[in-house]
């Protein structure tokens, strides 16, 4: 996977997207009645995204017993 450097680094012109289809999902997203709050956008995005947010789950779920265990004693 490309890192962001060469990617802000890229040539106008060159980019991975189409900056039309971009425009045309967000403006779609916008009109929506209940949009959602994040929305990935590009081939590139959903694999980061969920590598990430495995990433984040495995630290929550590392650190369970700690998180449960900083409330009051019932």
């Amino acid at each position: 996977m490309e890192t962001v450097g060469p990617r802000i680094n890229r040539p106008s012109g060159q980019e991975m997207g189409n900056p039309s289809k971009l425009a045309e999902a967000v403006i779609q997203v916008a009109e929506l009645p209940n949009p959602p709050l994040r929305i990935l956008l590009g081939k590139d995005a959903y694999p980061v995204a969920t590598a990430k947010l495995g990433d984040m789950l495995n630290d929550i779920e590392n650190w369970k017993e700690t998180t449960m265990d900083t409330d009051f004693e019932e």
